[in-house]
C-alpha cells in the first residue's frame, strides 16, 4: 500500500489566509475529510 495522510488546517478564516503548502496538498488530494462547514467551502474541482 502507498500513500500518505496529510492533516491541515482549512479554518476558520478568509481562504486568502490557507497557507501555500496547504493549497498544493490539498491540489494532490484524492480524498478530503473534515469538519463539514469547512470542507464544504474548498471550490469544486480544487480537491
Amino acid at each position: 500500500m502507498t500513500g500518505a495522510l496529510v492533516i491541515a488546517g482549512l479554518g476558520p478564516g478568509a481562504e486568502r489566509m490557507v497557507t501555500p503548502e496547504v493549497m498544493a496538498a490539498l491540489a494532490g488530494a484524492t480524498d478530503v475529510l473534515g469538519y463539514l462547514p469547512y470542507v464544504a467551502r474548498i471550490a469544486p474541482g480544487r480537491a
